[in-house]
């Protein structure tokens, strides 16, 4: 009997169309750069929307297995949304931060010239009638900053 081999990241198909990108050196005075994604799927009744600012890590105190990577939850708890929409609860946390984790494992894999950046969560919203989607807009949100990053 065969057994499927499940990837670590249901993204990494999407991580395979910047794979060109993630191998140049990164312009360090392009930084920092805000990535936005917002997935609504009404057919799964999944919802993901997340805001992160890319930036050059200056603490040097770095979050737990993301190497020379640095992470901060910097949401703002009290923003206002539209009715049955909030700011993204902290317990989602571990979504986007298990996707920041095999992003930042690749671009190491693929890139030995990295500096040490910050990847910081600044906003986004959930839907309350919906199931999170949020490592899907993680993957998406960073997608979008490294093409930003390399733009000519």
């Amino acid at each position: 009997m065969r057994k499927v081999i499940s990837p670590f990241s249901y993204n990494v198909e999407l991580y395979k169309q910047i794979k060109d990108i993630l191998q140049k050196p990164i312009d360090v005075s392009r930084l920092p750069i805000v990535g936005e994604s917002k997935i609504f799927k009404s057919s799964a009744e999944r919802y993901g929307h997340v805001i992160i600012k890319l930036d050059l890590e200056t603490e040097g105190n770095y979050y737990n297995s993301l190497a020379k990577y640095n992470y901060k939850w910097e949401v703002n708890e009290h923003e206002l949304f539209p009715y049955g929409y909030t700011p993204i609860p902290q317990k989602f946390e571990h979504m986007i931060v298990n996707e920041i984790e095999v992003f930042a494992l690749l671009l190491d894999f693929l890139n030995d010239n990295v500096p040490p950046l910050r990847f910081t969560v600044i906003g986004g919203s959930n839907n309350l009638t919906e199931r999170p989607y949020f490592n899907r807009a993680t993957a998406e949100a960073i997608v979008l900053i490294f093409k930003q990053l390399h733009q000519d």
